[in-house]
């Protein structure tokens, strides 16, 4: 999902829980758009969607929860190969 606008990451899926970051909507050094993986949703009950998305930086496998409205969320297409071989 790409950031349009830069987003406050919360602790919890709710406006009033704990930020743990804001993160801006382009990259400081490369100046492109802040492009984040999701790996949750939620829609609480007044509404309002949320994701929970890895953060960039350190510690690796940091994440997050930011609200979902205007955001970019065209989905990446990646593939993989691997080449297996067998020892003989």
């Amino acid at each position: 999902m790409q950031l349009l606008s830069a987003h406050r990451v919360h602790r919890a899926p709710n406006a009033a829980s704990g930020v743990l970051e804001d993160v801006p909507a382009q990259r400081p050094i490369t100046g492109e758009r802040t492009t984040l993986p999701v790996i949750a949703r939620k829609t609480t009950h007044d509404g309002i969607s949320w994701l929970r998305v890895m953060l960039p930086g350190r510690p690796n496998s940091s994440s997050g929860w930011i609200a979902a409205a205007a955001n970019d969320r065209s989905r990446a297409r990646r593939s993989v190969r691997a080449r297996a071989q067998r020892a003989l």
